[in-house]
């Protein structure tokens, strides 16, 4: 099995990026912690050929962002919170 390397450089794609123009959606997502974004970006981007879902999810993810709001497991339940 083949493990993802989280030290790898991590680049979010340029339609995913749009968040930037949110207001505050940007700083809110940059603040948040590496495993988040990536975790967050990836479930944007999974859905990337089902055009209707990746712009619901690109969506949530921009609104939550702009009220400063986690949201997912993406810490499984706490455990990866303090990995990093």
């Amino acid at each position: 099995m083949a493990y993802l390397d989280l030290d790898a450089p991590f680049v979010l794609a340029d339609d995913i990026r749009r968040a930037r123009v949110a207001a505050g959606a940007w700083d809110f997502f940059a603040a948040t912690p590496p495993l988040y974004q990536r975790v967050r970006a990836g479930y944007v981007e999974e859905q990337r050929r089902v055009p209707l879902e990746f712009t619901t999810r690109l969506n949530s993810l921009v609104e939550k962002s702009t009220a400063g709001k986690l949201f997912g497991g993406w810490n499984d339940g706490g455990r990866l919170a303090t990995a990093e």
